[in-house]
């Protein structure tokens, strides 16, 4: 379920599994005891494996740990995390990167998630977030599942929109990225954004 979504999903899993075994076990056993169990039926299959989506899909809206680090000029090393984490993923997601006044690093959420084409931002979400966390600067970016990374029309209209709410906050977009299969577009590189 984690590949794709996650650099490496068998470190992931290994982590979620040994977080959560004590709470959700499909067989009502400890994990030491794998040996004693016998066949599994079907409910508990599947209502183990809708709990381990949630668990999923819980992990993956958490906020990611990142380190207090410059955000201005995007730095190389930001810009691959984002990269490696969703170049590669089938929907469309976008992630917010929120620093404080003097551009470190505060942290770095799912914001947004759509399907193959369309992506379903709520624009209080993301700045309910940002005000929470006393965010004065902010990098957001987005992956298209087709692997271009050009900005749409429409990438290009969210992202002037969002940046006039942003400033009206008292926050800084510093850019908006588009992630694609082999690479990176920057709008503020384009001249995009003001």
């Amino acid at each position: 379920m984690l590949e794709g979504r996650h650099p490496d999903p068998g470190m992931a899993a290994e982590q979620l599994l040994s977080q959560f075994t004590p709470v959700v076990s499909l067989y009502g056993t400890q994990v030491e005891d794998r040996e004693a169990i016998g066949p599994v039926c079907p409910q508990r299959w599947t209502l183990g494996m809708v709990l381990a989506r949630w668990l999923v899909r819980l992990g993956l809206t958490r906020e990611e740990p990142v380190p207090s680090e410059p955000l201005t000029e995007t730095p190389r090393e930001l810009r691959q995390r984002l990269f490696d984490s969703m170049s590669r993923l089938e929907t469309e997601r976008m992630v917010a990167v929120f620093a404080d006044s003097a551009g470190r690093i505060i942290s770095q959420e799912l914001v947004a998630e759509g399907d193959k084409g369309q992506l379903r931002l709520s624009l209080r979400r993301l700045f309910t977030k940002a005000l929470k966390r006393d965010a004065k600067r902010m990098i957001i970016a987005h992956n298209h599942p087709s692997g271009c990374a050009t900005p749409s029309d429409n990438d290009v209209a969210s992202t002037r929109r969002l940046d006039e709410y942003a400033r009206s906050l008292g926050i800084v977009l510093e850019d908006h990225l588009i992630i694609g299969a082999a690479d990176i577009t920057s709008m503020r590189t384009l001249g995009l954004l003001a």
